[in-house]
C-alpha cells in the first residue's frame, strides 16, 4: 500500500491528497444540509453506518482512478480512508447524537432507558406561550 522509502516531495504530495480527500469528505457532509427540508425519515436512512461507508466509498474512489474493470488498483487504500473517515464520522455521532431517532411520522424523539430523564416537549405555537 505505502512505500517505505519515500521521498519528501512523494511524502508530502500524499499527505496533501489525504487532506484534499478529508476536505472533500467533509464538505460533502455540510452539503447534506441543503436538503434538510426533506422527511426526516427519508434522511434518517443516511445515519446508518453502512449506508455512510457507501457513500464514503463513492466519494473517496472518485478521487482514485477507480474502474470496476480494475477494481483491485487502489482498493487497499480507498478502503482504508474509507473506513477510517466512516469510524471517526461514526465516533462523533455516537459522542454528539445521543439516542435521537425519527419516527415514522418524521417526529424526532428521544429515546431513554429512564422515563423520568427525558424532558417534556415545549410547544411554542400553543397560545399563551411565552417562547
Amino acid at each position: 500500500m505505502f512505500k517505505i522509502k519515500m521521498s519528501r516531495d512523494q511524502l508530502f504530495y500524499k499527505a496533501m491528497r489525504f487532506v484534499k480527500i478529508v476536505l472533500f469528505l467533509l464538505s460533502a457532509i455540510f452539503a447534506g444540509y441543503t436538503v434538510m427540508d426533506l422527511e426526516p425519515a427519508v434522511l434518517e436512512i443516511m445515519t446508518d453506518i453502512r449506508a455512510q461507508f457507501f457513500i464514503n466509498f463513492v466519494l473517496t474512489a472518485s478521487f482514485f482512478d477507480f474502474t470496476f474493470k480494475d477494481p483491485g488498483k487502489d482498493i487497499k487504500e480507498i478502503l482504508l480512508i474509507t473506513s477510517v473517515f466512516t469510524l471517526m464520522l461514526h465516533a462523533l455521532r455516537r459522542q454528539y447524537v445521543k439516542g435521537k431517532k425519527v419516527d415514522d411520522d418524521g417526529i424526532e424523539t428521544q429515546e431513554s432507558k429512564d422515563k423520568s430523564e427525558q424532558t417534556p416537549q415545549i410547544d411554542i405555537n400553543t397560545p399563551g406561550s411565552l417562547l
